[in-house]
């Protein structure tokens, strides 16, 4: 067989790019590069989580302006799955970037070439963007100076917390593009799916962009997917539309009140507030608002704007807390929505015993960076013993260790069977549990004398015990192996 020309394999991804926001540093002679350092770092995180070599192109080349494409180049662009766009204003203005796109677009046409870009902002560009831009949620690698009001690229070579930050955003981004590779299914856009997260202000995108992240990949639905008119008199009927759409809205406030037109005075947070809080008094939608509980206003009219909303009658909750908080309400609230609605659909079956199961799981295994893992089953767990008509508790490990043993031993006294999780993050923690279930072989507490059951995920060894049933994953989970489990609860 003869060996495939080099120029003709199949990639992964091409990163279009323009070579200008790759300059090095004069001040660093080992500087590849901005784009060289994301290159670099995004193949190696993607390695690692899938597991596999991903085939990232990125031509080093410095191109004439307004050439053709050569055929080697239009090649490799045919033989491409996914175009990851490196937008910058340098990018906007290429005419050589452009004849990229072009070329991806002649292969998959302007619809499927549009859902094949991933888009990563090195930094800002202003509208109009070209339409492919328009629906795409970028990957934002830049943020505003609060002071200085200008962005500045989170970057490896720009001091440790810059650094830190573009680690964080690199295995962000791999997370979703394995997603991406592994041949998702769609999102179901239906209402009972789609969540409306509100703009925000400049200084809290990055939480905006975290909580984005996190609800895709559970598969919601996410509106707005681009950026708001900057009319006030333009965006309300689609911010209406949008809120129409979905079953939940999230507003996120922060230390600016940022008018959206300097002659009509209101800030874009400011205008969905006020549309969601007219759909929560006719009962359409519940509303959820975070104030961070270390936010320090800036200014009498932001103010203003809190207190307002604070004593807004008709918005569901005001909660102030820190960005993991909020994350937890947002969880307990979407749980208890789709509760009511299977109620009101009689799709929620009632146990006569195990109404309550305590899933109890380390501290690490409910991390975001370890819940992101195809390996961690936690979230898998509470969506079937929940679809199954069963209450979930998790621990909590906010507060004081005296705190966090309080509410351990409340979930312990609630719960009508315990369900506890081995993942990877934690050995030593695994172990202690064993220990304590020798100690205690029939496990009984006052409201249950159900025997425990132990998930243990693939690649930790089951333990030996006789009075626990042990579930053992094998990769992917499989809600089979929970008969067992369900079998006990029911008996």
């Amino acid at each position: 067989m003869t060996q495939k020309n080099k120029q003709d394999e199949f990639i992964d991804i091409f990163i279009s790019y323009n070579h200008d926001d790759n300059s090095k540093s004069y001040e660093d002679e080992d500087d590849p590069g901005w784009v060289a350092d994301l290159h670099g770092k995004l193949d190696i995180r993607l390695k690692q989580i899938r597991g596999d070599a991903c085939n990232i192109f990125r031509d080093p080349q410095l191109r004439g302006v307004g050439t053709t494409l050569s055929e080697s180049l239009i090649t490799k662009i045919e033989n491409t799955n996914f175009l990851l766009v490196i937008l910058s204003p340098l990018y906007i203005n290429s005419d050589w970037c452009s004849k990229e796109r072009d070329a991806f677009f002649e292969k998959y046409g302007a619809e499927e070439g549009v859902k094949r870009i991933i888009r990563i902002d090195k930094l800002p560009v202003d509208p109009p963007l070209p339409g492919e831009f328009e629906d795409k949620l970028g990957y934002r690698f830049y943020e505003v100076d609060p002071e200085k009001k200008f962005p500045l690229e989170i970057g490896l070579r720009k001091g440790k917390d810059s650094a830190r930050k573009f680690h964080e955003k690199i295995n962000e981004l791999a997370y979703s593009i394995r997603d991406v590779l592994n041949d998702e299914p769609p999102v179901n856009k239906k209402k009972d799916n789609t969540i409306y997260i509100a703009e925000t202000n400049n200084s809290m995108q990055d939480y905006r962009s975290q909580i984005i992240r996190e609800l895709t990949q559970r598969r919601f639905n996410i509106v707005p997917a681009k950026r708001l008119n900057q009319i006030p008199s333009k965006a309300v009927d689609k911010v209406d539309e949008y809120l129409e759409q979905s079953f939940l809205s999230i507003h996120i406030i922060g230390e600016e009140y940022e008018p959206m037109d300097p002659k009509d005075e209101i800030s874009v947070v400011d205008l969905q507030f006020r549309e969601a809080s007219k759909f929560c008094k006719d009962n359409k939608l519940k509303s959820l608002v975070w104030i961070p509980d270390d936010i320090e206003i800036k200014s009498e009219k932001q103010n203003d704007f809190i207190e307002s909303l604070e004593n807004d009658e008709h918005i569901s909750d005001v909660i102030k807390s820190s960005i993991e908080g909020f994350k937890g309400e947002i969880e307990e609230n979407i749980e208890l929505i789709k509760a009511n609605k299977n109620l009101a659909d009689g799709r929620v079956s009632v146990k006569p015993k195990g109404e309550t199961v305590y899933i109890f799981c380390n501290k690490e295994d409910l991390s975001n960076e370890s819940r992101k893992k195809r390996s961690n089953h936690i979230t898998d767990l509470k969506d079937y013993l929940y679809q199954e008509g069963f209450d979930v508790l998790m621990p909590d490990y906010l507060g004081s260790e005296s705190e966090i043993q309080e509410f351990h031993d409340e979930n312990l006294e609630d719960c009508d069977a315990i369900l506890f999780y081995f993942g990877t993050s934690n050995q030593k923690w695994n172990r202690e549990q064993l220990r304590m279930l020798r100690k205690n072989p029939d496990f009984e507490h006052e409201h249950s004398l159900l025997t425990p059951f132990i998930y243990v995920e693939k690649g930790i060894e089951p333990p030996a015990l006789h009075a626990v049933s042990v579930v053992q994953a094998e990769g992917l989970f499989d809600n089979k192996r929970m008969k067992a489990f369900l079998q006990n609860l029911e008996s």
